[in-house]
């Protein structure tokens, strides 16, 4: 959960295009895979007023990896601590000869274990987009992609005496069952329109359709417990969600002089 200025961020934006995500069943709440975006925007301030919708605290934008007019592969190895490995392959490149037709492939794959003994997470993302250029003013987007992540989680943490003090247990302790399991499937569909009048004045239009489905069955303790050792119960919690959303988002941008300044005008929906 992102907040700010003291609410709750509930719509993030995909590429300009809001979708709701504070949705308790995702079972994800909140975390992104950033494989496929080339940034995040956070901007502070009443998102009504300043991009159309959304929190009176603040927006978030994920703003997508789009295909370059120029050649480049791009290999990446990544290893860290509890055996997390992972490599990633970025291809992009103009597909025609005048680059007005040009295509990105994004495959990444990551596996990684905890420093809680059982727990584990699987990840692969597979990328693909086309950008064409109607006209030398127009240019057409689509893109997809899809993330499978499953593993066995660990939720909330160790438990704790009726007092708050802590059992003096190793952090690498798990209370959980061996058949803990998440997974967790998304797959967005991206399509966008820009056109360009002149310097000043252009026209996007944006659609992203996104399909979720999370299923996670797990358990641990979480009571608190009495000094005697009596209390302790286990805590369960299954879910199983199929969750698809659209969004449409289509808006005129221009600047002009008027009054002794300069003036940006903004319409959409």
């Amino acid at each position: 959960v992102i907040t700010a200025r003291g609410f709750q961020i509930d719509q993030w934006q995909y590429d300009g295009v809001p979708i709701d995500r504070n949705t308790y069943a995702l079972g994800n709440w909140g975390q992104e895979n950033m494989v496929t975006y080339d940034r995040l925007e956070v901007l502070r301030g009443a998102s009504g007023m300043l991009v159309g919708t959304g929190s009176p605290g603040g927006s978030v934008s994920l703003v997508r990896k789009r295909p370059t007019a120029t050649r480049s592969v791009s290999m990446t190895a990544r290893a860290g601590s509890w055996d997390h490995v992972g490599a990633q392959l970025d291809v992009s490149s103009p597909l025609n000869a005048d680059a007005s037709l040009r295509g990105r492939v994004i495959v990444d794959e990551d596996d990684t274990h905890s420093f809680v003994d059982q727990v584990w997470s699987k990840n692969r993302t597979l990328y693909a987009a086309l950008d064409y250029d109607l006209g030398p003013a127009t240019t057409l987007g689509l893109a997809i992609s899809n993330v499978n992540d499953h593993g066995r989680p660990t939720f909330i943490g160790l438990p704790r005496y009726v007092d708050g003090s802590a059992l003096n247990l190793p952090r690498s302790t798990f209370t959980g069952a061996d058949w803990n399991r998440s997974e967790a499937r998304q797959t967005n569909v991206y399509l966008d329109l820009e056109h360009h009048f002149n310097s000043q004045w252009s026209l996007k239009a944006s659609a992203v359709n996104m399909r979720e489905n999370t299923s996670s069955v797990h358990q641990r303790v979480a009571m608190p417990i009495n000094p005697d050792g009596s209390g302790a119960r286990y805590g369960d919690f299954g879910m199983d969600f199929d969750n698809r959303k659209r969004g449409i988002d289509t808006y005129v941008r221009g600047k002009f002089d008027g009054m002794g300044m300069a003036q940006e005008v903004l319409v959409g929906a």
